[in-house]
C-alpha cells in the first residue's frame, strides 16, 4: 500500500505508533538499556526488523516455522525483539 493519502487514519495510526515505538526506544537509551547510536539508528533498524516479520506473517511466508514445534506468531515476534534488542544493549 503505497499511497495512503486516501487513507488518512492509517497515516495517522502508522505515525502514532513510530513515535510509541521511538518513545520507547528513547527511554531504553536515557536509563543505560540500550547504546547510544547517531540519529535514529537504532529506531530506524528496529522498526524496519519489525515491519518485517509482521509482513512475512501477514503474507504467510513463515507458516512453515509458525506452528511447527508450538511456536506461535507471537512467541517468534518475541524472540525477533529481544534478539534485537540485544544487539542494541549497552555493552558497559
Amino acid at each position: 500500500l503505497a499511497d495512503k493519502s486516501d487513507l488518512p487514519d492509517l497515516e495517522e495510526a502508522a505515525q502514532l505508533a513510530f513515535q510509541s515505538f521511538k518513545n520507547i526506544i528513547a527511554s531504553c537509551k536515557r536509563d543505560g538499556s540500550f547504546r547510544k547510536a547517531p540519529g535514529d539508528q537504532i529506531e530506524i533498524t528496529a522498526w524496519s526488523v519489525v515491519h518485517g516479520l509482521a509482513s512475512l506473517i501477514v503474507n504467510r511466508q513463515l507458516d512453515n516455522v509458525i506452528g511447527s514445534g508450538g511456536l506461535s506468531a507471537e512467541k517468534l515476534a518475541a524472540m525477533v525483539t529481544e534478539a534485537v534488542a540485544i544487539g542494541f544493549r549497552d555493552p558497559k
